[in-house]
């Protein structure tokens, strides 16, 4: 018998193997995730895990989905939000603190970026916002950065960067926030 075309035969080892390394490439992004997860609230590993865990049974979507969009785009999904409020997120004070921080530490990095650029017209500069892995850039004179920076408590972020729990927005310019930092509360 003579045969029409060509025969697909399909080995299962090929398809396991497919099967693994999706498995695999899967448990990369959710690590991952965990890791900035844990970092950004004070979270133990197991404890990030356990959020992502719930806000992807909670929103009815994968852990995977839900991993991919926290380790591509740097961003805090509605439902690690939702997660986070569900469980009464306890880490405000240490979250605040890292906040300071990573915006003192960028701030920093600006002033240093200004004096080496100091004859420059404009320049680029990072974005000084409360989130320790933003690639963000701003565009303003050293001279502008300076008066920014001259204000105690003082940052300039991108538009949308702003966390309104622990600063105000005190101006806005070209895309750019310019933020104060709450006064720390009394005990």
């Amino acid at each position: 018998m003579a045969s029409n075309g060509p025969v697909d035969l399909v080995d299962p080892r090929d398809l396991k193997i497919e099967q693994l390394q999706h498995a695999l490439d899967s448990r990369v992004v959710i690590e991952q995730a965990k890791g900035i997860l844990a970092e950004r609230f004070g979270l133990a590993m197991e404890e990030a895990f356990e959020l992502l865990r719930q806000a992807a049974r909670d929103h009815q979507l994968k852990l995977r989905v839900v991993a991919t969009e926290i380790a591509t785009t740097r961003a805090t999904p509605v439902a690690i939000i939702d997660a986070l409020v569900r469980i009464g997120h306890p880490h405000k004070e240490d979250f605040a603190h890292r906040a300071v921080v990573a915006e003192q530490l960028f701030a920093d990095l600006n002033d240093a970026l200004s004096n080496m650029h100091r004859d420059a017209k404009w320049t680029k500069f990072l974005c000084e916002c409360t989130n320790p892995l933003c690639s963000e850039s701003i565009r303003l004179s050293p001279e502008s950065l300076a008066k920014i920076h001259s204000y105690p408590q003082h940052y300039v972020l991108k538009a949308g960067h702003e966390v309104h729990a622990i600063e105000m927005v005190v101006d806005q310019i070209d895309g750019m926030m310019i933020v104060e930092k709450h006064p720390a509360e009394e005990e």
